[in-house]
Order: C-alpha cells, then sequence, then structure tokens
C-alpha cells in the first residue's frame, strides 16, 4: 500500500495515536482517515494492537508487571468533548511496556486475501439451543446463547456465519418463527439454504444454579456429527463467560488453519453487555426493527437500557427508530461494541452530522472487512436513496438480496426505488416477493398499497391498507394513509377523524405529522384563514410539547404556501426562513432537498437576488456532498419562472423532475409547460400528477386543487371545452365553500359562462 501522499497528515499520525492532537487539528485528521487506505489502517492496526493490550492473556501479564512498578506522575490531559471516530485508549507508557511482546507474537490483524477465501470456504450456521431446563424459554437463554456465539464467532477472519438476522428470515420462511427449540432436519434445512458448511447446535440446562452448555458440530454435507463440546458452569460464571470457552472450542474443532487460534481473543460481554436481560431486550428490538414495527423496536431497546446504561448498539437502534440524539450515547459507549458495530456507529454518526461521504466509505470499509455484511449494502442503500440517486440505491440492495434471498427489509427498500424510478411493473413484482416471504406482517401490504396510491390505483391502495390493519391494527402508518386517501376522495370528516386520533395518541411519532395533516382539510377547501388558525395551533402544542421532527418545521412550509396563496409575501418569507432555521438547527444532514423551498418563495416574492444567493448556497452544499444536482436545478427552475423565462424554466424542472419523484417537482414541470404554450403536454402531465397519491402531494393541497383549474386552462387552449369544463366544474366545486374567490375561480366560471354562447 503507498504512503500517505500529504506529509501534514503524515506528522499527525504518531500525534492522533497518542491522543495529543489539537481539536481542531484532529477533526481534520478524522476526516482525512476515510480518504486515505494508509493512515485507516495504521490507525486501524493501532486500535486492534490496543485492543490485544486489554484481552491477550500474554500482554495482559506484561502489562501488569510494569504498572507495579513507580511511574513519575504526569497532569491528566482533559477529555475531549468532541466525538472520536477511532478512540486510541492506551497511556504510551502502557504500549511500550509491551512493545516487545506485540513485536514477537505473530499477530495477524489485517483482513488478508488469504483469509477471505478462506472464511468463504468455512460458512457456519449456529442454531438456536434448546434450554432443557424450560421447554418454553421464556427467558430466551437459548436465543441468547446462539446470538452471542454468533457475534462472538463472526470476528474471526477465517469463518463466516450465518447472521442472527438470516436465522430469523429462514426460520419464519419455513413457518417455524415462533418455535424455541430446532431439530436436526429443521436445522440441516437451514444450512442448506444459507449455504452452510457446517451446523453448530446444541442445548443448555441449568442444576443448583449451575448452567451447562452441550453442543454438536454437524457437517452439512454428510450430516455427521464431527465434534462434540460440553462446557459447565463454575461459581459465579455467567452465560456471557461460558460463550467465550464455548467459542474456543468450536474454533478448535472446526478445520481451521492454526491462525484461527491465535486471534484476539475478547470477552463476549465487553463488546454487547454483561446484562442477560438487558440482551434479551435488545434481541426482542430486533426483532420488531426487521418487521418494521419502529414502537415496538424503539421500547424493547429502551428496556435494555434500563438493563445497561451503556449498551452502544441498543443506543444505535434508538437513533435510528426513536430520536437522532441518541447516536452521541452510542459513540460514547462504542468501546462495548465489535469492530463492525462499531464502523455501523461511526457511520451513523458521520450521516446525522451530513458527512454523507464519510458514512458511505465506512460502509465499503465495512464490507470490504464482512464481505457477507448485508445490513452494511442496506445502509448504503438507504443513504443513496436519501439523495435522490435511486439506481445506485437500487444496486446495492440487489448485492443485499443475493446474500440473502429472504431479506425482509431490502426488498421492501427496493420497491421504493423501483417506483421512483419509474419502473413500477418492477416495483409490484418486488413488493409480491416481499409479502411471499413475510406474509403475516403488516408493512408488506402497507409498502404496497403506498405503490398502488402512487399509481393512482386508489381502490388497490384502500384494500392493500386495509390488509395491513388486519394483520396489525394499530400499524399507524396504514392508517396514516388511509386518512390521506380520504383527505383526497373529498371524505373530510373521515379524514379529520383519523388526524385527530393520531395527534392525541400516535405511538409511532405522527402526533407532528397529524397535526400539521389537519391544516389540508381546510386548506384544500379554499378555508385559507381556518388553515392558518390551525397551523398555529400546531405550533403551539408542538412548542408546548418541546418536541422536535421534520413536522415541526413543515408546518411553517405550510404556512409560507398558504401566505403566498392570499399574497402576504412578507408573512411567506418570515415562515419559510423559521423553515429553514429548524431544518438548519436539526437536520443539518438533510438541508439540500428543503432549500430549494426557500429559493421559490425568495423567487416569487420577486427577491430574485436573494434567490439567486440561495440557490448558490444549495448547489455548494450538494457539490460539498458529492451528491446530484435535481434540487438546484429545480431552484433554478423556480427563478427562471418568476423572471417568466417559461422555457429555461420547462428545461430546468425537466432535468429535476427526472430525479424527483415527489408531487412538487412534477407539478412545477407541467405548470412551466404551460406557460411556455406546451399545452397538449402540460395536459398530460397535469393528469399524470393528479393520480398519484403521496405525502408532499397533501402537504402541497393549494397546489394540488390548482392542478384541476390549470388542466382546465390546458384544454381551452388546446379547443377541448367539454374536458376544459370537466375540471373547471371539478375546480370550483372543491373550492364552494371558500373563504373567497381567487382569481382563478373567478376565470374558471367565466369560461364555463362563455362556453354556454358558443
Amino acid at each position: 500500500m503507498a504512503e500517505c501522499p500529504d506529509k501534514t497528515f503524515r506528522d499527525m499520525l504518531p500525534l492522533y495515536e497518542l491522543d495529543l492532537l489539537p481539536e481542531a487539528d484532529r477533526e481534520k485528521f478524522e476526516r482525512h482517515l476515510f480518504e486515505c487506505d494508509y493512515c485507516f489502517e495504521a490507525v486501524k492496526q493501532f486500535r486492534d494492537e490496543t485492543f490485544l493490550l486489554n484481552n491477550d492473556a500474554e500482554v495482559r501479564e506484561t502489562v501488569a508487571e510494569n504498572l507495579e512498578k513507580p511511574v513519575p506522575s504526569v497532569v491528566d490531559k482533559p477529555a475531549s468533548k468532541s466525538k472520536r471516530l477511532l478512540p486510541s485508549l492506551i497511556p504510551t507508557i502502557i504500549i511500550a511496556a509491551a512493545l516487545i511482546v506485540l513485536i514477537i507474537k505473530p499477530w495477524q490483524i489485517e483482513f488478508r486475501p488469504e483469509h477471505e477465501a478462506t472464511a468463504s470456504e468455512n460458512r457456519l450456521a449456529i442454531m438456536y439451543f434448546n434450554n432443557l431446563s424450560a421447554r418454553d424459554d421464556p427467558e430466551r437463554l437459548g436465543q441468547i446463547v446462539t446470538s452471542l456465539l454468533i457475534t462472538d464467532l463472526s470476528e474471526s477472519q477465517y469463518v463466516r456465519v450465518v447472521s442472527l438476522e438470516q436465522l430469523f428470515d429462514l426460520l419464519r420462511f419455513l413457518g417455524k418463527e415462533e418455535i424455541v427449540t430446532i431439530n436436526r432436519e429443521t436445522a440441516l434445512e437451514i444450512a442448506k439454504r444459507a449455504g452452510a458448511r457446517w451446523i453448530l447446535m446444541g442445548d443448555l440446562f441449568e442444576n443448583d444454579s449451575i448452567f451447562t452448555i452441550a453442543s454438536q458440530l454437524i457437517e452439512v454435507a454428510s450430516g455427521d456429527i464431527i465434534a462434540g463440546q460440553k462446557i459447565t458452569g463454575e461459581a459465579d460464571e455467567d452465560i456471557f463467560a461460558m460463550v467465550d470457552r464455548l467459542t474456543v472450542e468450536v474454533k478448535s474443532d472446526l478445520s481451521l488453519p492454526t491462525g484461527a487460534l491465535n486471534e484476539m481473543d475478547y470477552k463476549v460481554a465487553d463488546v454487547t453487555t454483561h446484562s442477560a436481560d438487558a440482551y434479551r431486550y435488545y434481541l426482542e428490538g430486533i426483532n420488531y426493527a426487521s418487521k418494521v414495527y419502529r414502537p415496538e423496536a424503539a421500547e424493547s431497546f429502551s428496556n435494555a437500557l434500563h438493563y445497561d446504561t451503556t449498551f452502544a448498539m441498543a443506543y444505535y437502534y434508538l437513533s435510528l427508530y426513536a430520536n437522532r440524539e441518541y447516536i452521541n450515547d452510542a459513540v460514547k459507549y462504542m468501546e462495548n461494541a465489535t469492530r463492525r458495530e462499531k464502523m455501523y456507529i461511526m457511520s451513523r454518526n458521520a450521516t446525522l452530522s451530513g458527512e454523507y461521504k464519510t458514512a458511505n466509505n465506512i460502509l465499503l470499509e465495512l464490507i470490504r472487512v464482512y464481505p457477507d455484511e448485508k445490513k452494511a449494502y442496506l445502509r448504503l442503500a438507504e443513504s443513496f436513496n436519501s439523495i435522490g440517486r435511486y439506481r445506485e440505491a437500487a444496486d446495492y440492495l440487489e448485492k443485499a438480496i443475493a446474500l440473502d434471498p429472504l431479506y425482509k427489509e431490502a426488498y421492501n427498500l427496493l420497491t421504493y426505488q423501483y417506483e421512483f424510478l419509474g419502473e413500477t411493473d418492477r416495483a409490484l413484482e418486488t413488493i409480491d416477493r416481499y409479502i411471499a416471504i413475510a406474509p403475516d406482517e403488516a408493512n408488506p401490504y402497507d409498502t404496497r398499497g403506498e405503490i398502488y396510491a402512487r399509481s393512482g390505483m386508489i381502490e388497490e391502495a384502500i384494500e392493500s391498507y386495509k390488509m395491513a390493519l388486519q394483520k396489525k391494527p394499530d400499524f399507524e402508518n396504514s392508517v396514516w394513509m388511509l386518512g390521506q386517501l380520504s383527505l383526497f376522495a373529498g371524505h373530510y370528516e373521515e379524514a379529520d377523524s383519523i388526524f385527530r386520533k393520531l395527534a392525541l395518541h400516535s405511538k409511532s411519532g405522527y402526533e407532528l405529522s397529524a397535526r400539521l395533516a389537519l391544516s389540508y382539510i381546510p386548506m384544500r377547501q379554499g378555508k385559507y384563514n381556518e388553515a392558518l388558525s390551525t397551523l398555529d395551533d400546531a405550533v403551539a402544542a408542538n412548542r408546548l410539547e418541546k418536541v422536535a421532527g421534520f413536522g415541526r418545521a413543515m408546518v411553517y412550509l405550510a404556512k409560507a404556501l398558504v401566505y403566498m396563496e392570499l399574497g402576504d409575501k412578507i408573512s411567506a418569507q418570515n415562515a419559510i426562513s423559521e423553515y429553514m432555521t429548524i431544518h438548519k438547527n436539526e437536520f443539518p444532514d438533510n438541508m439540500q432537498c428543503f432549500q430549494c423551498f426557500e429559493t421559490q418563495i425568495l423567487a416569487e416574492s420577486g427577491r430574485i437576488d436573494e434567490a439567486e444567493q440561495s440557490a448558490k448556497e444549495l448547489k455548494h452544499t450538494l457539490d460539498s456532498l458529492e451528491i446530484t444536482l435535481e434540487y438546484y436545478w429545480y431552484a433554478l427552475g423556480t427563478i427562471a419562472m418568476a423572471r417568466q423565462d417559461y422555457r429555461t424554466a420547462v428545461d430546468y424542472f425537466k432535468t429535476a423532475a427526472e430525479d424527483i419523484p415527489d408531487f412538487y417537482a412534477q407539478y412545477m414541470l407541467a405548470l412551466a409547460r404551460l406557460k411556455a404554450g406546451e399545452y397538449a403536454q402540460a395536459a398530460e402531465d397535469f393528469v399524470k400528477v393528479q393520480k398519484s397519491i403521496n405525502s408532499w402531494k397533501a402537504m402541497f393541497s393549494v397546489w394540488d386543487v390548482k392542478t384541476l383549474y390549470y388542466s382546465g386552462l390546458a384544454y381551452d387552449k388546446l379547443g377541448d371545452r367539454e374536458m376544459a369544463s370537466k375540471y373547471f366544474r371539478n375546480y370550483l366545486d372543491i373550492l364552494k365553500n371558500a373563504d373567497r374567490d381567487a382569481p382563478e375561480m373567478i376565470d374558471a366560471r367565466q369560461k364555463l359562462e362563455s362556453y354556454k354562447n358558443i
């Protein structure tokens, strides 16, 4: 590997390893780490060696002997308040004491090609251990032993272990999800489907508070038992320590190279938790998360922390399913995690700091070290999905599914990627596969409902959402979407009832969105004073409860849209300013798809210079993140529209709409075409926009209702008065109880009247 070409960073390397870099230089160096393989590997090797100091008996003995010697006093360096990506925790004097041992011993801490080849041939499937002391295993000790063994053995560079998630998937597929014991026939079936060479299965039982674990190593091809292991607990020895001993025996019984027995020997409790109760709730949370049951998952991870407040991965998952701020605690306790889990935590932390490139590089490094890590592909896909790079997201998801053909989360997200790419048929094929894998779960039907709704298949969407609620009556996303479909159908009382219930009693964080959605009902009817009053109520409730979330910011975007419709540009600008402030303070990682609305409000208010500056800042953000420019093209399109340069606006919106599947981009393209005189294409685009239903469309209810007027206008220009009349009448019917006669309403009536005289 070539040496780092930048001398500045080469000079920083030893200072970073010894925790002597100033804070500003440390942050700069940590960003450099994921751009330079040489420095990354150097720091990783240093971290692994310090890990050995904690986990190798010979090294620990050497360190202990040196610690008994007097050490000159030193002034303690204050702990840095900033987060470290790769913490170095061992004082230099201790490192020096152990150097001879580290040099003499043949440590292998690089994942070399020969290791990878060996690991790919040596695939192990670990089954649930049967708890013979309690057949129904109410404390899930069998599952805990299985998961701990998977965690422990997965860190080996010489063997690939079937993940716990894939084991869940295979059991579910075979209709055995709820079982707590697995017989040999089922174990062989699972192992063959997972492509495993060996099975490890066994029993545990308790006698006078002493546990015994007995296991068998079985060769899948022949079905023969090739080795047996038996671990009897000692006084005060817990399950975690017994798993550590069993791991050593299993590795010695496998046909692995001798280097496998010289690998780091860490304690599994030190990289998970020391609490069996915490671990049980953690596993429960993982299972709920795989079903996209977010409230239940969050509750389980929170329960895990009740028993162990230093459980790093419980905090990590809470940052995904509850509050993003939990990532700070995950980073704080990151040393209580395995190497692969540390990389997930670092990647998540980088994502939430807006460092997409760093986050993705960490995941790519994770895949390099652990080629079977399907979840890393999923996280990469989520990252690319969030910045509108749907094709790349789909590619990563297809790789994840190649690793695990039953990977539900991958099918779920892949369905959306195909839909965003305009490949609805492939989206529906993918969701059918997801349903076949998990027919008794709610989320597959919920996802199918959304694809139907986006495709204008409203009746099918309603039926699919109802099926989701049959599977799980409190699956709130389906309730939420049924509320939106009621809104679009004009069933306002039903929509109001659904939104009010969610605003008061949501378990899934829909309170903010539901408060906002209550304003859509008067907004769609042209009752703008009532809409603004409802939005003010939402602001007050959010402030009273001190809530954070996208919904809090989106209230101000909704206010800006209503004020613009009323011609109150000053209030609209104030609202969009508050909207931007919330996003910058709370969601700095996700600004790119929202600043374009600031540009639009400024442009439509006649403040072109400020709009251009806003667009320039947006482009700088996108360039710094190295992501595509569709939101910038959208912003430029709004400026061109304000200048009445409609032909240029069409070009910008057309480019933006290719990568933004949501309502607002498609609407603005259709409007620009209408203004540019492309009446036939505009009419077609508006019809397409009206058919598709999604949350963004409800957010832009003011615009959505106007699509009917603009469709009528397009057909009027084409000379098709029958179609024009249809759309004008529909438009006026929706607004029959409006606060005022908008110019568009007056024009629609005049045109309808003029048609009578022809």
